[in-house]
């Protein structure tokens, strides 16, 4: 018994973190991203580039197994799944400052994945705790479990796993009110369950490349999410003027190579004003995470 158990749980420590790092260097390499790094250029970044996330992400990959393995272990306690969640949270709060801290040690201090280690830690732990009970986790499962590991996030700051200095997501929770990637995790992610996620599977059905489909799935997401990194950087009222004219450019339905041709010019002036959308970029990741680690 004792056998067959660790050989279930390699089984899920691999299948989580090829899914992690997969989603991770998926969202990376599409291309063009407005502001962001991808295959092209650095967008509104100056202290990265693509291989410092090639960097950052290798170095994560025993991270994502730890999260899973955690997971899969929490349901031992029997001690409801409310405490169990909250339990299983105060466990990833360590590993998570471990993480964060091989990161900055990989990238030369640079912030590359602190949102991915954040919010894929979560869900891979979350799937774990599911995939003790049964193989084949669904994704409202995964998504219930993650809300109870974080009910309490919008309410107290230092469940964070760093908590050296605040994040600018948390800066621009405390000044406008926006609660920006911790109010995706805490709600269950609704951002990706109900927009991201169903637009990234209608748009593969039909045909479109990956790469393709996530330049979609991210003007959606910045159209219509919290994006607490373009706030902190040019301020609320330009956030609302970029997703005002975006979400009228996507009513207009172009056809796929408008909609390149859209980026592009997004992200040259995302380059030109110093905005990036890196909270939109770890939106895509999930989405193509749950995408992958459901099939």
């Amino acid at each position: 018994m004792m056998e067959n158990t660790i050989l279930i749980k390699q089984k899920l420590a691999d299948k989580v973190s090829s899914a992690a790092i997969w989603a991770i260097m998926s969202e990376a390499a599409i291309t063009p991203k407005p502001g962001l790094v991808d295959r092209a250029n650095s967008g509104a970044n100056k202290d990265m580039d693509f291989f410092t996330f090639i960097d950052s992400a290798s170095i994560l990959i025993p991270w994502f197994r730890e999260c899973a393995m955690a997971g899969f272990d929490s349901g031992s306690e029997k001690t409801g799944v409310s405490h169990e969640a909250k339990l299983l949270f105060e466990t990833l709060r360590p590993l998570g400052m471990k993480a964060e801290a091989l990161m900055l040690k990989a990238t030369g201090g640079v912030n590359t994945h602190r949102g991915y280690i954040f919010c894929l830690g979560i869900l891979s732990a979350a799937y774990g705790r599911l995939f003790a009970e049964t193989e084949k986790p669904d994704l409202t499962g995964i998504i219930e479990f993650s809300k109870a590991m974080t009910v309490s996030l919008t309410q107290d700051f230092s469940l964070s796993y760093d908590r050296r200095e605040p994040s600018h997501g948390e800066a621009v929770c405390k000044r406008d009110g926006i609660q920006g990637i911790r109010g995706e995790v805490s709600r269950g992610f609704p951002s990706v369950t109900e927009l991201g996620l169903p637009l990234l599977r209608s748009l593969l059905l039909k045909g479109h490349t990956l790469n393709d489909a996530g330049i979609v799935v991210l003007l959606n997401l910045i159209a219509y999410c919290e994006d607490t990194n373009i706030i902190h950087r040019g301020g609320i009222e330009v956030f609302r003027s970029i997703q005002e004219e975006l979400r009228l450019f996507l009513a207009a339905e172009a056809d796929m190579e408008t909609i390149r041709e859209k980026a592009a010019a997004m992200d040259k002036e995302f380059i030109a004003k110093n905005l990036s959308p890196g909270g939109s970029a770890d939106l895509l990741g999930i989405c193509f995470f749950l995408h992958r680690i459901l099939e």
